[in-house]
């Protein structure tokens, strides 16, 4: 995860945008999409998001049936 700060270090762009396509294991994240151009920033910070969920999966996620 990033901050919507980081948009504003974008030093270019590119024309021809690539699709991601992102499928969580598990269950606990729903099939993503994302479109986007590619970009070249002067500087980004990550982190990752330390997060629980309230209930587990109701079904087990295909690659582990």
């Amino acid at each position: 995860m990033t901050d919507v700060t980081a948009l504003k270090r974008i030093k270019a762009a590119g024309d021809t945008p690539t699709v991601y396509n992102y499928i969580g294991l598990g269950g606990a994240t729903p099939p993503t999409t994302i479109v986007a151009p590619p970009v070249i920033v002067d500087e980004l910070e990550l982190s990752k998001i330390e997060q629980e969920h309230d209930k587990p999966p109701i079904l087990k996620a295909p690659l582990f049936r």
